[in-house]
């Protein structure tokens, strides 16, 4: 199990790099959808730290009051922050939810996670309800819930595909003289 602040290390290395601008609104959602998928897929917690139900949904209390400084604002790039020691099933289920949730902004996956039964069943309208573990897995585990790992759709698309990756455990894809059959199959 990882601590969380290897998750949220993860999380904001991968914003950053990306030139994305981090919220701490739009960290606490990922951090939410990133614990029901790992439930779903082995039922066990990324990482113990509890989750609460607040008026803008799911949140990990003492990320949010780590980074509650920003306000509003991106969570400013940490030069301390490069390596999240996350393992690699950890940064590979993180790298798909990231692939599915990191698409969207802050307010719509605040608004997605408003519509979970999980987090509307822990919330009566204050802070500090504990969302359910036992409901986040029951919750996220259903088929039209799950978000399928990149392996599994590199095999499922049933093309050439190097089981080689780089230092840091992601997937090489094939050579360019390969990309336009890759690019098909997707």
């Amino acid at each position: 199990m990882a601590d969380v602040q290897q998750v949220v290390n993860f999380i904001l290395v991968w914003a950053h790099g990306s030139g994305e601008h981090i919220t701490n609104l739009w960290l606490q959602k990922l951090l939410y959808f990133a614990q029901g998928q790992q439930l779903a897929r082995s039922g066990e917690c990324l990482f113990s730290d509890r989750i609460e139900a607040w008026d803008y949904g799911p949140v990990v209390p003492n990320v949010y009051h780590k980074y509650k400084v920003c306000g509003k604002s991106p969570i400013p790039q940490d030069d301390e922050v490069v390596n999240s020691n996350v393992t690699n099933k950890e940064r590979d289920l993180l790298c798909d939810v990231l692939r599915v949730y990191g698409i969207y902004s802050a307010s719509e996956l605040s608004r997605q996670s408003h519509q979970t039964t999980p987090w509307q069943n822990a919330y009566n309208g204050t802070k500090h309800q504990e969302i359910s573990i036992l409901e986040m897995k029951k919750y996220f585990s259903d088929p039209s819930r799950m978000i399928q790992s990149f392996d599994d759709i590199l095999q499922n698309a049933n093309i050439p595909m190097y089981d080689v990756r780089n230092p840091d455990g992601f997937f090489l894809l094939p050579a360019d003289e390969d990309a336009g059959e890759f690019e098909d199959a997707l």
